[in-house]
This record gives structure tokens, sequence and C-alpha cells, in this order.
């Protein structure tokens, strides 16, 4: 009844200011337009969100349970009401979750990584800072996979890969100049109190079990690589005795 027409910040990203751009002409003429874009993403993100739950078997039987719930409780939060940047990174991150947790199963894994890195590539075009959930894809790797090099370099070839587009689009319609909005101003720093001990000590017993973590899933899942390579090289032997 009361649409919010998004104001562009400065930590904003390019793409996030170009889409306002092309919104602003038909959204002074019918505000409405921006709200029914956010609801149009929060559903996406809640049917596949559901989706994933139910492919994975969470509950007995398959059920709208958790789109529901996904759609109330991003209602309470006003940035999910309009179209922020926060709305748009996330609807990738959900359409990237699936590939993420798949990670632990599939056997070549290349395609996926090199798809979820994109994904966060062009999430930073929309918010720059959240080229830092690279991260999360570290850890899920570190979890999920045996450390090998050349997963982690598809990964990253799919994160730069938006990146070459972008230049190159730059370079061909010479418009080299607007490579500096890519990266907006912004600024890394640790939390207020880091001097103290106290802060440390926390930080240590946070990250104590996660490396612990780390270690042990890495030689789970080089045990388990190792066993099916066995299986493999099992079967093929029985196989030809049987010949």
């Amino acid at each position: 009844m009361e649409p919010i027409i998004p104001m562009a910040q400065v930590s904003d990203g390019f793409l996030y200011r170009q889409i306002l751009s092309w919104l602003q002409q038909p959204g002074s003429y019918f505000p409405v337009l921006y709200p029914i874009i956010a609801y149009l993403l929060l559903f996406i993100q809640a049917v596949t969100l559901n989706g994933f739950v139910n492919d994975q078997k969470l509950f007995p039987t398959a059920n709208f349970l958790i789109a529901l719930a996904y759609l109330l409780l991003s209602s309470l939060l006003p940035e999910w009401n309009t179209l922020s940047p926060g709305i748009m990174i996330n609807t990738i991150m959900v359409a990237v979750l699936p590939s993420m947790i798949s990670l632990y199963h599939s056997r070549n894994v290349k395609g996926l990584l090199f798809n979820i890195g994109f994904g966060f590539g062009i999430a930073s075009f929309i918010y720059f800072p959240s080229i830092y959930f690279i991260f999360l894809l570290i850890v899920a790797l570190a979890l999920f996979r045996p450390v090998q090099l050349t997963e982690w370099l598809v990964t990253i070839i799919g994160v730069l890969t938006p990146f070459y587009f972008l230049f190159v689009y730059f370079f061909v319609w010479d418009q080299w100049q607007r490579v500096y909005e890519i990266i907006p101003v912004h600024q890394l720093s640790l939390p207020s109190g880091y001097g103290h001990l106290s802060f440390w000590v926390m930080l240590g017993l946070l990250l104590l079990p996660a490396l612990i973590g780390f270690f042990m899933s890495n030689r789970y899942s080089l045990d388990k690589q190792k066993q099916v390579s066995d299986d493999r090289v099992q079967y093929r032997e029985i196989r030809s005795g049987l010949l």
C-alpha cells in the first residue's frame, strides 16, 4: 500500500545501482513495482529452499512448511520487504546452497565449484563486501572435500570469470574508467576490544574445534575416497575373473 523506493548507498555495488537506474522511470509511474520484484525474489527463495529440503528428505513427507516459515520470518525483516541488495544476494546464496551441500557426495565437482564461484562473483557486483562469502565456500571445501589444488583453482576461476567479462565489456565499449566503480570504498577492521586477552582466548576457543573438525573431516574424506577407489579395483578384478 505504501511502497518504499530504494535508494543506492555508497557501499552498494555498481550492478545494484544500474538496476535502480533501469527501474527509475517505470518505478516513478508505478512504485508498486519495487515491492513486487522483492516479493517475487522472496517467493523464489522460499520455493528453492523448500525444494532442497524435500529433496534431502528431511521430513517424512514432502510439504511446504519450510517455504511458509521462510516467508513468515522474512516478513519480520524490513530489508526483506524492499528491493535491497541483501534480498538479491540472498537469492544467489539460496540458489547455490544445494550445490554446496552436494559437494560431499558428488564425484566430479569442478562444474559445481565453478558455478558457485561464479554466483559469488555476481553477488559482489550487487554488494561488493559479499565477495568475502568466498570464505564460506572455503569452509565447505575444507569440510566436504579432500584438499585438491585443481578444485581450488576452478573455484577461483569461477569467482574471477564475471570480472573478466566485465573488463572485456569496459574495454570494448571504451568505458575503462568505470573500473573504479567495481570496488567501492569500504574498510575491514577488527571488532572493538581485540587488544584484550579475553578476546583472543574466546577466538582460540572458537577456532580450536573448527581446526580439529577440519583435519578430521579431511582425513575422513581421504579415507572414503581411497575406499571408493579400492572398491572400483576390486569390482574390475571380479568382473575380469568372471569374463
